[in-house]
């Protein structure tokens, strides 16, 4: 059901994508899931194949998963797909089925009470190849993000009170085009309060340039929602020189 875990099973770097939730669907309950795409070396050999050379034309290279390890190159991702894997990161390893809701409730027409007819349990769908402390450096450096001197998105969340809300996120920025006019296409995603996990955001913006620009100032719009700090929906856009 949630696809193939091994692809081939030659290559290190896609198996482990494809154990923290990409390249299948994630199993949520909704008609049409997209699986996303994480690229091997059978990939590449059936596209060059299909189009006589014209992708992969030299087989798959090594620089193909350097260019995979910044998001670049063939490897396509939901927002849904780096949401469950943020979730992983946050709660220690666990990948999780999402659910859209947590219980199935009824109204009493004369009380107005509601009951509980049926609760929807967490589903561990894998855990992460990873101890604490390996986590810990990964969650460790999501925090600088946007709180260390050199953060891609600590300019989208100066003023945020960090302090009582911490935030662990990453700022993405996929290029589509050498042009100026072929922007970015943005991503932000990120967990808090990172000290005592509750809610996962992802968020991505079509030619919108760079993710700390656009999509964390979103994401931060979102979480003051959550967290009651501001009823101001304006949302200004950071600095990101991430490139």
């Amino acid at each position: 059901r949630f696809g193939p875990v091994n692809g081939d099973g030659s290559e290190r770097f896609q198996r482990y994508m494809r154990m923290a939730g990409f390249g299948h669907e994630t199993g949520i309950d909704l008609r049409y899931e997209h699986p996303g795409r994480v690229p091997d070396k059978r990939w590449c050999e059936e596209q060059r194949r299909a189009t006589d050379g014209a992708i992969c034309p030299y087989g798959w290279l090594p620089g193909y998963t350097v260019n995979m390890s910044i998001g670049q190159g063939e490897l396509l991702v939901s927002p849904l797909q780096m949401a469950v894997t943020y979730a992983a990161i946050a709660n220690g390893g666990d990948v999780l089925q999402p659910r859209l809701g947590m219980a199935l409730t009824r109204t009493d027409p004369t009380t107005g009470e509601q009951r509980v007819v049926r609760e929807f349990k967490r589903r561990v769908v894998r855990k992460l190849p990873l101890d604490a402390a390996e986590i810990g450096v990964i969650q460790d450096g999501l925090l600088d993000v946007t709180s260390g001197d050199q953060g891609t998105a600590a300019s989208a969340f100066a003023g945020f009170p960090l302090d009582r809300y911490p935030v662990a996120g990453k700022t993405g920025s996929a290029q589509i085009g050498e042009s100026e006019l072929d922007l970015n296409r943005a991503w932000f995603a990120a967990y808090a309060p990172a000290d005592d996990p509750q809610y996962v955001i992802a968020v991505y913006l079509n030619r919108a340039g760079h993710g700390g620009e656009t999509a964390a100032p979103v994401a931060r719009q979102i979480l003051e929602g959550l967290f009651r700090i501001d009823r101001n929906t304006e949302v200004e856009l950071g600095t990101d020189a991430s490139g």
